[in-house]
């Protein structure tokens, strides 16, 4: 009988907490997601060392990792409307060049990430949010005619969404688009920094 008590206190207790004002409240929040990201503005074809290259992208799911810590600050006089800030680290695809006779060359990109972020609660437990800002890019070149790192300022922008659990846990999902230079690179050994189209899957833990 007393058992029966307790696992009705613990049913009763998790139902009050789903169906309690679920919506995010003001305050600082953590971030980690996983998926696919996908670099662009890189070569087709190339030459290096008169060997002929192709371009696969091997990365392994998630081939795009990010965390994140931000704040969000309800207006006062319009509670439906969230401004705040986003500062992450992340690391975004992998594509790899094969040489004919050779080595192959592996490039992704880190970066470091600030956002400004515009969130509109719909619903007691589903917002739609906006992220911009910028980018510190950075490619990583590994394997064969690696060089050293090349870091640059990149925008960035996302587009995306969170079903609220409880007023401290989150289920996210976004798209995001990092844009790099216009043009393509050169040659394998001379990067300059890509595009990335981003799309993450994760969890927002509030305070």
């Amino acid at each position: 009988m007393k058992l029966k008590k307790i696992l009705w206190v613990v049913v009763v207790s998790a139902l009050t907490l789903f169906s309690m004002n679920a919506q995010a409240r003001n305050g600082i929040y953590v971030t980690a997601e996983g998926g696919v990201a996908k670099l662009t503005n890189l070569p087709t074809d190339l030459s290096a060392d008169v060997s002929p290259i192709r371009q696969k992208d091997t990365a392994s799911f998630p081939s795009g990792m990010r965390v994140s810590v931000g704040y969000n600050h309800d207006l006062c006089r319009y509670r439906w409307l969230g401004l705040g800030v986003n500062v992450g680290l992340a690391r975004y695809g992998q594509e790899t060049y094969y040489y004919a006779n050779n080595p192959n060359t592996q490039i992704r990109v880190k970066t470091v990430e600030f956002l400004g972020v515009v969130t509109m609660h719909l619903k007691r437990n589903v917002d739609l949010f906006g992220q911009a800002g910028g980018v510190r890019e950075t490619v990583v070149t590994s394997g064969y005619g690696a060089i050293d790192n090349h870091t640059d300022s990149r925008p960035k922008a996302v587009i995306g969404a969170a079903y609220n659990f409880n007023p401290h846990v989150a289920a996210i999902i976004s798209y995001a688009h990092i844009f790099g230079l216009a043009k393509n690179f050169n040659y394998i050994i001379q990067p300059e920094n890509p595009s990335a189209n981003i799309g993450l899957v994760g969890v927002k833990l509030s305070c």
